[in-house]
């Protein structure tokens, strides 16, 4: 509804409340810098609109320092890179409305546009019908850049699974642990997932994510990055060697590695109320 609606006005910067609290995934902090954040717009112009901020509360670029600039502007091939490889787009708006006069929304805040476009897409419907076109839920575009982002950032292709049926119940082990996949170099996280569960696995979709709360490059190798997928799951006889569908329940949890159980906790936290068990 908030995507309807609106939110209400809230006090102080929407930016720096963001970056100041602890949970990444609600607040839709794609990655966190030494200087700088990318965060997704919550009312986007087009599908994997996001948008790079410094962390210091600063309303002109003369306000910045060198390093901060310097940091917005390597985020750039990086931000395009992955999106890129998660949406197919073919090009990007990219810029900075400095000041309310220049039509910036928050002016008090900087921060910089990058929007993905393809050719015949929505063009500006947000601007001149105050129409958005959301092809997907941005919980799912969420995960798949933030995937993305973090494999850039750190060289980490590999991808943690939490695997749902359809009614959000019961999720699939292969071996005692949780699914995991390494994507191709030309591949996206995403589809690296999908091509990896099928075909016991059919009409997946991304529900969410479930790696590390913040978005920081700090995570070891194969815990920075976690998709929560939903599958219909097939017939027993096409699911691999070792695939158990078990219910989500505190015995289940208590025989899985700490990682495991950690990235479980996190994908249903995170998934909304009508999808808990």
């Amino acid at each position: 509804m908030r995507y309807i609606a609106g939110q209400a006005k809230e006090e102080g910067c929407i930016f720096c409340n963001r970056l100041q609290r602890n949970d990444d995934v609600s607040s839709l902090i794609l990655h966190r810098g030494r200087h700088c954040f990318v965060i997704m717009n919550l009312f986007p112009y087009n599908t994997g609109h996001v948008m790079i901020l410094p962390n210091l509360h600063a309303d002109d670029l003369d306000q910045l320092s060198a390093e901060t600039l310097h940091e917005m502007a390597d985020l750039l091939p990086i931000i395009s890179r992955s999106l890129k490889r998660v949406l197919n787009c073919q090009g990007f708006n990219i810029g900075l409305n400095v000041g309310s006069v220049a039509g910036a929304g928050i002016a008090e805040h900087l921060h910089q546009h990058v929007v993905p476009r393809w050719l015949g897409d929505a063009n500006f419907m947000p601007i001149i019908a105050s129409t958005t076109v959301m092809p997907e839920l941005i919980p799912s575009t969420y995960a798949k850049v933030r995937a993305e982002l973090h494999r850039e950032v750190t060289h980490d292709s590999s991808v943690r699974l939490v695997v749902l049926t359809r009614d959000d119940t019961r999720f699939a082990l292969i071996g005692g642990t949780l699914p995991t996949v390494v994507a191709d170099s030309d591949q996206s996280i995403w589809k690296a997932a999908f091509e990896h569960l099928y075909p016991w696995a059919t009409e997946i979709e991304v529900a969410g994510w479930s790696g590390p709360t913040l978005a920081t490059a700090s995570s070891s190798a194969g815990d920075g990055t976690g998709l929560v997928l939903r599958a219909q799951i097939n017939h027993p006889d096409l699911l691999p060697s070792g695939t158990t569908i078990v219910e989500y329940n505190d015995d289940v949890l208590g025989g899985l590695s700490s990682s495991d159980r950690s990235a479980l906790r996190r994908g249903f936290d995170h998934l909304s109320p009508r999808m808990r068990p």
